[in-house]
């Protein structure tokens, strides 16, 4: 865990996402870079943090507190966050972006699982049939 305070800081993971790890850092123009390639990573939002995994191990992660908060209600303020030594660059917004599009990516793959139930194995009560029918007909 480390509490960055004020003034601006840099973070380096010299070997990548270990462990897991958590920064919490409010204020000041903080930038983060780690070797590991975007391309290897995944984020996910957990109520206002972003948890950044190395897809090598789910043991390897790092959790960046107040994240979404943006700086407001004493979240994180990371002006940059850089990957593969530097040579990949993103700002705090294409992180979140990012995050929002694996998540919605995942939440389709598990909708695509589902199939829509059959006639035959329908739970409605008559009555709801009756009721439902006409707005599917209308639907189709």
């Amino acid at each position: 865990y480390v509490e960055g305070g004020e003034g601006d800081d840099l973070y380096k993971l010299q070997n990548g996402i270990k462990g897991h790890n958590t920064i919490n850092d409010s204020a000041g123009n903080n930038k983060l870079t780690t070797t590991d390639k975007f391309e290897n990573i995944s984020f996910r939002i957990i109520g206002n943090d972003l948890i950044i995994s190395s897809n090598s191990s789910t043991d390897n992660t790092l959790t960046l507190r107040g994240f979404m908060l943006n700086g407001a209600n004493n979240g994180s303020v990371f002006s940059e966050i850089q990957f593969n030594n530097g040579l990949q660059s993103y700002s705090q917004q294409e992180l979140i972006d990012a995050a929002l599009a694996q998540q919605t990516q995942g939440l389709v793959s598990a909708m695509a699982s589902f199939a829509a139930p059959t006639s035959a194995t329908s739970n409605l009560l008559d009555d709801a049939k009756f009721d439902i029918n006409p707005l599917i007909a209308v639907n189709s």
